[in-house]
């Protein structure tokens, strides 16, 4: 990561610029402290290789991810989303298995971004991972059709199912509020980091045809993916540079759809959540609305 993090030894703070927005960072540690055997980077280096690695059926290895290299895109944004996440956090990294007082990170969950409580999540028996939904639906992981028209994903939607759900395809992307990575139901409102490098869709003919965004008062420019989505490996596409969400600021993400069909889109990149969040297991009011 070229530029201030250079600057700073390990544990300084620094400034990384987004898309234009700055995010205050603090460098992870080069050396383990307290007795331990890995260091804060060491950690870093090993949960981006565990947790982007894997295999196909032939035994070759397949991944949406860059390799891992200290240059490489891929892992220089997962570094910058864990040194922003330290300064959010105020406490050590602990990789993929945090103790307490310390804070991790994994492949980001449903939880971690959409919201709502987890009973609403599947509310009017509609399983709302990642899909469309259109509030009474009986359908369940992606089979509902998205509206045609730009479409709110994730933000602040009409709401309606339990108190606090933000519930995909309920609203148009332009009227639906900004949310925040904010958990209401915690002593303090624990807050947290997540990070989108791209999006999987997992339908056989995915009809999203750009991501739309709006980010610190500012809609972002539209992200046209449909050809790359149908046309690429695994359709999958990633962003030149990406989503990054803290506390600080206010964001909603929504779909142009030109086809009412079903779609399921699912978010690649990492959360960076505490000890206490990531041993949670009943999971609630993940974010605040009205940001």
């Amino acid at each position: 990561m070229a530029g201030p993090r250079d600057a700073v030894g390990g544990g300084q703070p620094y400034t990384i610029v987004i898309d234009g927005v700055p995010h205050n960072a603090i460098k992870l540690l080069d050396q383990p402290k307290n007795g331990q055997r890995l260091s804060e980077m060491d950690k870093a280096i090993l949960a981006y290789v565990r947790d982007t690695g894997g295999f196909n059926d032939q035994g070759q290895p397949v991944s949406f991810f860059d390799p891992y290299s200290p240059d490489s895109r891929d892992f220089q944004y997962f570094l910058a989303g864990c040194e922003i996440a330290k300064y959010v956090h105020k406490l050590d990294f602990g990789g993929e298995n945090p103790v307490a007082g310390e804070y991790g990170v994994r492949r980001i969950r449903i939880n971690d971004a959409m919201g709502g409580t987890d009973a609403g999540r599947v509310a009017s028996a509609c399983d709302r991972a990642w899909g469309a939904c259109a509030g009474a639906a009986a359908t369940v992981f992606g089979e509902e059709p998205w509206t045609a028209g730009r479409r709110e994903w994730l933000g602040d939607g009409n709401q309606s199912g339990a108190n606090t759900e933000f519930v995909q395809n309920e609203a148009t992307f332009d009227t639906c509020g900004l949310v925040k990575t904010v958990e209401v139901n915690t002593t303090g409102q624990e807050q947290w980091v997540d990070l989108i490098v791209g999006i999987k869709s997992f339908a056989a003919q995915p009809v999203v045809e750009a991501v739309l965004a709006e980010y610190v008062g500012a809609k972002l420019p539209d992200w046209d993916v449909g050809s790359l989505l149908r046309e690429g490996y695994g359709h999958a596409v990633k962003r030149a540079e990406p989503y990054i969400f803290t506390p600080d600021y206010g964001f909603k993400l929504g779909f142009l759809i030109e086809v009412a069909a079903p779609d399921q889109v699912q978010p690649l990149g990492w959360s960076y959540p505490t000890y206490a969040r990531m041993r949670q297991t009943i999971l609630s009011n993940c974010r605040v609305a009205a940001a």
